[in-house]
């Protein structure tokens, strides 16, 4: 019996010195972060264990020196011996290059460790971004580099650029810029977006780690690359040694920013009233001058114009002369070329008319006429001759032949709510009608306004050699365009006369032979009468009866017994046959200008 009992003891200690070997706690393997594994934000731990344990623990030991940085624990939750999925936020450690060392622990307190992640490296830091180019607030002509100076302590993976207008919209994709020199760079093209102010560009770097820079953004960069224009120069007031020099110079976009003036003298105009001004001084009596204004926009865009004009002598009068000039009480001047021309008018009083001769054979408006209802100061005109892709975007094409599109621009002062009895006459060339098919009734002028076109009315006026030439009338001014008309224009004539003819009573045909002499005479007494105009006077024939005037009644009869002599002439000495062109021919002898 007693040894039974010690073969169950010594089974008993064999099974309890087994089951120590079975469940101890040996190793912990790691599947996340790898060696050498680059990570930022947030990252998974995942470890297991070949027994149960309580923990897994992940030491993050500096690279550079060794020391402990950072532990995190994760407990067991699901299972025994896996430890994972557990969100770990690397911002919690500088950027850097780290080793981790992983225990794991049991109940008994028994550890064991994994030391074979290495090279771990954190970068949370997104790159920096310094833009070289473009400037924040700053007008550009030309296309120019955008260049950026961008850093961050690992590689770079791709350095952005967009384009935002004024109101906050996409203008462009993302395009990307190319690393060269340390910088990165890209040309921009500024036809690719219309002249304006205040455009937004936004900047995005992004490095290997996936860390993202779209913070940056310069505003206020603004493009134009037209010139200024000069709507009008002259000299007045000249006297023996100077006078007063006056540019009317508008810009679209940027605005003006200056005007300069050498050739008589040297400096630069004051900007007054809407006109730019300067006085010359200190010229030659006698002397002719050509003044070479030259005026700038915001954007450095520039445009120079001269303008001729002769001092007084020292004992006569001053006088000045210009391009062209137009009709004015208060003084005007003109600048003409072959697709525009611009007039000023430095004062037109209340009630009176100014007209605007066009002498350029291109354009196809000749003369603009019109009235003001009140005193207009500096008031300018400019006709200009544009194509089709010179209409603004908000002005839809006409849908007919256009012969030509013309616009009518006008200063702040001269506007639409002061001008009165606008007359605008214009040419066609013949032999656009006759490519067309069309005649000189099938021309009209067509007026924008109210976002459509409308037709205005239309006289058919002359004709030269080359070119119909018509007039009409217009409430404004705006866009214009001579065009293939809807109806028929009136014509209108000096030498248009209202004409009786004898066949009222004489039949259609030709007087037969049984027309006698008395017929006839009837016929220029009743009818022919009717149509004759005594003398340049213009009272009627039966207004000069009416007078009962001795005089008027012997020169009546006179005028009867002259016609019926005629007629007894021709009838005799010419067949007996009085046909029906012979009649006209006798109308056209007495007819009256009605």
């Amino acid at each position: 019996m007693l040894g039974v009992i010690k073969k169950l003891l010594v089974i008993s200690l064999m099974l309890v010195l087994l089951s120590g070997v079975s469940f101890a706690l040996t190793s912990v393997s790691v599947s996340s972060p790898t060696v050498n594994q680059n990570v930022s934000g947030s990252i998974l731990l995942n470890a297991t264990t070949d027994q149960t344990a309580v923990n897994a623990t992940f030491h993050w030991y500096d690279d550079s020196n060794g020391s402990l940085i950072y532990s995190a624990t994760i407990y067991n939750v699901t299972s025994n011996t896996v430890f994972e999925n557990a969100s770990f936020n690397t911002a919690l450690l500088a950027d850097g290059i780290y080793n981790i060392t992983v225990n794991a622990t049991n109940s008994t307190d028994s550890v064991v460790s994994n030391v074979s992640i290495t090279g771990v490296t954190i970068d949370n830091t997104v790159p920096g971004i310094n833009v070289v180019i473009p400037s924040a607030s700053t007008w550009y002509n030309e296309n120019f580099t955008i260049t950026l100076n961008v850093t961050d302590t690992n590689n770079i993976a791709s350095v952005y650029y967009r384009v935002l207008n004024s109101t906050g919209t996409n203008v462009s994709d993302w395009t990307s810029l190319v690393l060269g020199s340390g910088l990165y760079t890209g040309t921009f093209d500024i036809t690719s977006q219309s002249d304006a102010a205040n455009y937004t560009f936004e900047f995005n770097a992004t490095d290997n780690f996936g860390n993202s820079n779209s913070s940056i953004n310069v505003t206020g960069v603004s493009i134009e690359d037209t010139a200024p224009e000069i709507n009008s120069l002259a000299v007045s007031s000249v006297s023996t040694s100077g006078g007063t020099l006056t540019v009317n110079s508008t810009d679209g976009v940027a605005g003006i920013s200056n005007c300069t003036y050498v050739d008589a003298g040297t400096g630069s105009l004051a900007l007054g009233s809407g006109l730019y001004t300067a006085t010359l001084s200190g010229l030659s009596a006698s002397t002719a001058y050509t003044v070479n204004v030259t005026c700038t926009d915001l954007a450095g865009n520039t445009q120079s114009n001269t303008t001729d004009f002769t001092t007084s002598a020292a004992s006569s009068s001053s006088s000045s002369s210009s391009s062209s000039s137009s009709s004015g009480g208060g003084g005007s001047s003109s600048t003409q070329s072959t697709t525009y021309v611009t007039n000023t008018w430095y004062v037109i009083e209340e009630g009176t008319s100014e007209t605007l001769t066009i002498e350029s054979g291109e354009i196809g408006v000749t003369e603009v006429g019109f009235g003001v209802n009140e005193d207009v100061w500096g008031g300018w005109l400019k006709v200009k001759l544009i194509d089709e892709d010179d209409l603004s975007g908000s002005v839809n094409d006409i849908e007919k032949e256009v012969y030509q599109y013309v616009t009518f621009s006008t200063g702040t002062t001269l506007n639409d709510d002061v001008l009165t009895d606008i007359i605008i006459s214009f040419k066609v060339d013949k032999s656009w009608l006759e490519s067309l098919g069309l005649t000189k009734q099938e021309v009209s002028l067509y007026r924008y306004a109210d976002f459509s076109w409308s037709s205005l009315d239309a006289e058919y006026v002359e004709e030269d050699n080359s070119y119909y030439y018509y007039q009409a009338t217009s409430p404004g001014f705006s866009y214009f365009a001579i065009a293939e008309g809807e109806v028929s224009v009136t014509e209108s004539t000096s030498e248009e006369v209202t004409e009786e003819v004898i066949e009222d009573v004489v039949e259609e045909s030709t007087v037969t032979e049984d027309t006698t002499v008395s017929e006839a005479e009837g016929l220029a007494e009743d009818d022919l009468v009717e149509e004759v105009a005594v003398g340049d006077t213009e009272e009627s024939f039966e207004e000069v009866i009416e007078k009962d005037s001795p005089l008027m009644n012997v020169l009546l009869i006179l005028l009867f017994l002259l016609i019926v002599g005629f007629l007894v002439w021709w009838f005799k000495f010419d067949g007996k046959n009085i046909s029906q062109k012979q009649i006209n021919k006798i109308k056209k002898c007495c007819k009256k200008k009605k």
